[in-house]
């Protein structure tokens, strides 16, 4: 979201796959989530939104599907991603509310090929869309990501990498340095990171269970139909920081059970046409909560 200079470091790939290490072989995967933010209200309303407040719930659904080739060396794994994201408006009076419901999606091309003993190259080629999907698709609905980086294994418990990555997630595509650290104990601890995008760490005291703190940035560009908005181009750039704790059961050999809540540290809305912006608003910081299902994996 380049209009947030303190922000702008925080901006990555909001459909980025995170990857424990690129020497792990995954496996294929299903997932289904649902995440609920309260209503909250506006941290500076305009005047007659003083008790407008949004409550947003969202939906989102993942499968991924893995191939290994030159005996383990290269590893391609082709991703489905798909998300609906509800906004429940209320005590809006006769204001005009935006966007009622949003749908995101995209296929992520995934891959990491082995180039030595230490080192190993990481690719990633993210096409998708998002809209409100209130009239046919157009190419102002579509957008690509991309990410190149080179991972190091230093040792079996610290891998780190670097590289650049070319994300729309949070607005107009421009390029970002990426940067991955992963390390563990060797045991029941690892620490998780793709800066400065997530962060997440994790305690297992058990084999079935595990216990975590976890950071994210999240967003998305959802183009609009003009006809409803009443401008040329209408957009709106989605973004939210989170921060809480998180804890993973698994209920069997293939179901883990998730569950996350926590803050939402930022909470914005940017509305466009085209290029122009039309009108920014933010909610308080509030709570969310996380609730899914995994299979495999």
């Amino acid at each position: 979201m380049k209009q947030i200079i303190a922000a702008a470091a925080l901006i990555l790939l909001c459909a980025l796959v995170k990857t424990k290490s690129v020497y792990a072989q995954p496996k294929p995967s299903i997932s289904i989530s649902y995440e609920a933010m309260p209503s909250s209200k506006f941290s500076d309303p305009e005047a007659g939104l003083e008790d407008g407040e949004i409550q947003i719930d969202a939906i989102a659904l993942k499968a991924s599907y893995p191939l290994v080739f030159s005996q383990g060396k290269t590893v391609l794994v082709t991703e489905v991603n798909y998300q609906h994201r509800d906004l429940d408006y209320s005590n809006f009076g006769g204001i005009q509310t935006d966007i009622g419901a949003v749908h995101s999606a995209n296929l992520t091309f995934m891959v990491q090929h082995v180039l030595s003993e230490r080192w190993s190259l990481l690719g990633m080629a993210i096409p998708g869309f998002a809209s409100d999907v209130d009239d046919k698709l157009v190419s102002q609905d579509l957008s690509f990501q991309a990410i190149l980086a080179f991972m190091r294994q230093v040792s079996p418990k610290f891998t780190w990498g670097f590289g650049g990555a070319y994300s729309t997630g949070f607005g107009r595509p421009f390029p970002f340095p990426v940067l991955a650290l992963n390390w563990n104990n060797g045991k029941n601890m690892r620490w998780e990171n793709i800066l400065p995008v997530s962060s997440e760490f994790w305690y297992a005291p058990n084999p079935k269970l595990e216990l975590g703190l976890v950071f994210g940035v999240n967003g998305d560009l959802y183009q609009g139909d003009p006809d409803k908005y009443g401008v040329g181009d209408p957009e709106m750039e989605y973004s939210t920081i989170t921060f809480g704790p998180a804890v993973r059961y698994r209920l069997t050999e293939w179901v883990n059970l998730n569950l996350e809540g926590g803050i939402v540290g930022l909470h914005r809305f940017d509305f466009y046409d085209r290029n122009d912006k039309v009108e920014t608003r933010s909610l308080k910081a509030s709570g969310y909560i996380r609730v899914g299902l995994g299979f495999g994996g």
